[in-house]
């Protein structure tokens, strides 16, 4: 190899020695992230940020899906044990999220009910738990119902002259 050579070559790793250095040091020196201008970037662009989220969303779908799956099947007692562990504060997180109420407030209503159904008014739950009742139009809860009262409910589709023509049609086949 000739001297040139030789020497372009220690010219180059002297200077990407010195350059890393130099990235280094510029580094250590760059300003950090502002966690309230970031804040508020974030609220002021709140919908292109979603649009951007969900243009790599169905873009990346089945490898998303793919992924999760795979960390799901291979965390599976990790997740078990946390959803254990936070059992109290989901529910809480669900009933917020669907009726808008806390989990404290569920309770003070069954405690209202006297811990009863609020049709039936059993105090025995049957396995498949209590039910908040809701106004399907409003979203306003209404009362903790057992499964089998909040399924009768439902079939009534919340029309009092349908309930009214159940409880005649009861009492005309009791006579």
């Amino acid at each position: 190899m000739s001297e040139k050579k030789r020497d372009r070559r220690e010219y180059n790793k002297q200077f990407a020695i010195k350059y890393r250095e130099r990235r280094k040091e510029l580094n250590r020196n760059r300003k950090k992230p502002n966690p309230e201008v970031q804040k508020r970037y974030i609220e002021t662009h709140k919908e292109k940020i979603r649009e951007v989220h969900q243009v790599y969303y169905y873009a990346n779908r089945e490898e998303l899906l793919r992924k999760g799956r795979a960390y799901n099947m291979a965390h599976k007692e990790q997740r078990r044990a946390y959803r254990l562990a936070h059992r109290h504060h989901a529910r809480d997180v669900r009933l917020r999220k669907v009726y808008g109420i806390s989990a404290e407030e569920f309770d003070s209503m069954l405690d209202g009910q006297g811990g009863a159904c609020a049709i039936c008014k059993k105090k025995t739950w049957p396995v498949q738990g209590k039910y908040v009742d809701h106004d399907h139009r409003g979203g306003k809860p209404r009362g903790i119902l057992c499964y089998n009262c909040n399924v009768a409910l439902g079939h009534l589709k919340d029309d009092i002259s349908i309930a009214k023509s159940l409880v005649n049609y009861l009492e005309e086949q009791t006579k």
